[in-house]
């Protein structure tokens, strides 16, 4: 994959899963914000209340006041007061102040962070019964915290209070230091029931708010939860899939360089089978076919191969296009150049041409019904007409086109015949390059049994449309081929989404779908 700038590989990546699943990630975002929205309308309206109750951490729980008491850490005291409010007797009796039933109140009690303060949460269904429940809550807490908190203060004082009693009806007593000493600790052990009362404070109680449900939020972590999962289900696509979609997973599966990069051509042209070079050879489109002529000789210019068999994987790739585009190119350079319609189940390059049928053909050639010479069919490349054993307007360059002629009953014998590999070799004497059309190699047998006729192969390849295992496959049957093998053409290198192809193919044992052409027999 090319990347472009200076973004990352791994961004580039993800953007093209993205991009060819592009469906998925808005189609998974609107499912889960639905569901969002769905349960969100679906719950029941609660609302939260709640009242800070300050506390005296230092104070809660000094009893006496002989003994020195030690410093406590805050954090320490605050939790251990939290889950103090949470037993059973502080919350049955906020929620019997409150009127409310156990089932429909919802209580809670948390520790400040930065404060010696707890917060008493009510939540219910109603914005005044949970001010109520988060009020009586704090109250049943500050009740049963200073009863803990005097109870023994309470006992020592009525002891001391009833031994006092009994003292001033003798009156030598009163008058000792003994009931004086009595009476002193009655007044501290008042104040100082007083004092631990006041080790908490209640604060106003807020403004109750909506807890659920809360649909906008819903609606964004949706959102949220859709875009990843999105991006999940479209990564986890893209690494089912096994179509190649770059020319570096080709080079990756075939071992083979690259020799060019073909955009899809455009519709009108593919509707009427029309070639680029020659329809339009001066569009911005067709400068791809005379970059892939010069990379093809470069890399044939060791090889010298004159003859060169057009294939690919599987059907519908695009390799009659490009044969017959390419073909117009080396002729139009001033090459004799001849492409033979090797294609025996499918046959396409005669609609390329205008060649009108019926005509001689390379199977009535093979058979001795007729010359090599009145076969071939000269093409003006200028003008794209078809003249039969004329000449080429006197361009330095020549195109002619042996069509397939008709069709025989088993085209992988045809392909082993000595009769077609004598045609192929008076073709190379004729012409500086021949150029021939071949069915795909794993498809039918019929393009292996070329093989031997030629010099070299070039395997076209059509990004989104080919698959890894079907390209591995090939590269393993090139392997097993002695031929030469000049490299591969990605065909609709532009495309984001493959589309239909222009031509159908018919293959398999019998000719069901095949045109309807005169049938010859091989003798």
């Amino acid at each position: 994959m090319r990347i472009l700038g200076s973004q990352s590989p791994a961004i580039a990546a993800l953007v093209g899963v993205v991009r060819r699943g592009w469906l998925i990630v808005p189609a998974t975002v609107f499912v889960v914000v639905g569901v969002a929205t769905a349960l969100s309308v679906s719950q029941q309206a609660l609302y939260q209340a709640s009242t800070p109750v300050f506390l005296d951490t230092q104070g809660i729980g000094n009893t006496t006041a002989s003994v020195q008491q030690s410093y406590r850490e805050p954090g320490r005291v605050l939790a251990t007061q939290a889950d103090v409010a949470q037993i059973a007797p502080v919350r049955a009796e906020a929620i019997k102040a409150a009127g409310t039933g156990e089932g429909t109140a919802g209580l809670e009690a948390a520790a400040g962070t930065d404060a010696d303060v707890l917060t008493f949460s009510g939540t219910a269904d109603t914005p005044a019964l949970a001010e109520k429940l988060s009020n009586s809550y704090a109250q049943a807490y500050r009740r049963y915290r200073a009863a803990q908190d005097t109870n023994a203060l309470v006992r020592a004082r009525k002891q001391a209070e009833a031994q006092l009693a009994e003292f001033r009806n003798d009156s030598k007593i009163r008058r000792t230091a003994l009931f004086a000493s009595l009476t002193e600790t009655v007044q501290s052990l008042r104040t100082r029931e007083f004092a631990q009362a006041g080790n908490t404070a209640l604060g106003s109680t807020t403004a109750a708010s909506q807890t659920q449900p809360k649909l906008v939020r819903n609606i964004v972590l949706g959102a949220i939860l859709g875009i990843a999962f999105g991006l999940m289900l479209a990564v986890l696509k893209d690494a089912l899939n096994t179509r190649v979609r770059t020319a570096a997973d080709v080079e990756d599966s075939l071992g083979l360089p690259l020799i060019g990069r073909l955009p899809a051509p455009p519709k009108g042209l593919r509707d009427r089978m029309n070639l680029g070079m020659l329809a339009a050879p001066d569009a911005s489109a067709t400068e791809a076919y005379r970059i892939l002529a010069t990379n093809l000789e470069f890399a044939n210019l060791d090889k010298g191969a004159h003859s060169i068999l057009i294939t690919s994987a599987i059907r519908a790739e695009g390799k009659s296009t490009t044969l017959a585009n390419l073909a117009v190119v080396f002729a139009r350079a001033g090459r004799r150049v001849v492409i033979v319609d090797l294609d025996l189940r499918r046959p396409a390059l005669h609609r390329y041409f205008n060649i009108e049928e019926p005509a001689p053909g390379l199977t009535q050639v093979a058979l001795g019904r007729g010359r090599l010479e009145d076969a071939l069919v000269d093409i003006h490349t200028e003008s794209m007409q078809p003249r039969l054993g004329g000449s080429n307007g006197g361009s330095s360059g020549r195109l002619e086109v042996l069509p397939s002629g008709p069709l025989p009953p088993n085209p992988s014998e045809f392909a082993r015949s000595a009769a077609l590999a004598e045609i192929l070799h008076r073709l190379k004497d004729r012409a500086d390059l021949v150029l021939i059309d071949a069915p795909p190699l794993l498809v039918v047998s019929d393009g292996m049994a070329l093989v031997p006729r030629v010099d070299a192969v070039l395997v076209v390849a059509k990004l989104g449309a080919v698959r890894r295992p079907a390209l591995v496959e090939l590269r393993r049957v090139l392997e097993a081929a002695p031929i030469s093998k000049l490299g591969f053409i990605v065909t609709d290198a532009a495309a984001d989404r493959t589309f239909g192809s222009d031509y159908g193919y018919g293959y398999g044992s019998g000719y069901e779908g095949a045109p309807d052409k005169e049938r010859l027999l091989v003798e």
